[in-house]
């Protein structure tokens, strides 16, 4: 450690908490950018490894069927409940293939707009851990999506 400089202890002690609380910044600023980079797809966070380490044998057995029940989940369809939004949309048409429900819905456009809602829209929702999200397709023709869900539209079409 450098010796301290002639002048008086408090400017001493002034300097070493002043370069304590920059690393202290450094460091939470470190953290923050790792966090906001987010972790790679299937990594778990440290937290979790930590306290499944600290379970015992049926505390892991458990948490294995939890598991299982959440894997199960993402291999399912989201329900219509669990995709439905906060704003005002009417579905048309609600088809489950695979891991996502496609939805083609007619939302209004927000604008002010005197003709809403405009045309049907095709809508995907799938699960991302505990969030469902959704990929739009956009109006027809669609691009690339499933049998079952051309033909439910198609179906609807001609009634």
């Amino acid at each position: 450690m450098p010796e301290p400089p002639e002048s008086s202890d408090a400017e001493w002690r002034t300097v070493g908490l002043q370069n304590a609380l920059q690393r202290i910044r450094q460091n939470e600023e470190e953290q923050t950018k790792r966090r906001r980079e987010g972790r790679k797809r299937g990594q778990l966070t440290r937290s979790p490894v930590e306290r499944l380490r600290n379970c015992n044998p049926g505390q892991l057995r458990a948490a294995l069927r939890i598991c299982r029940q959440f894997l199960k989940d993402h291999r399912t369809a989201p329900d219509e409940y669990d995709c439905a939004q906060k704003y005002r949309r009417t579905v048309l048409l609600s088809v489950p293939a695979g891991k996502m429900r496609y939805q083609l819905e007619k939302r209004p456009c927000g604008k002010g707009c005197n003709q809403c809602p405009h045309r049907p829209y095709l809508y995907a929702d799938y699960r991302d851990g505990s969030i469902i999200k959704q990929k739009y397709f956009g109006k027809p023709p669609f691009g690339k999506i499933p049998r079952k869900v051309r033909a439910a539209i198609r179906n609807r079409a001609e009634v």
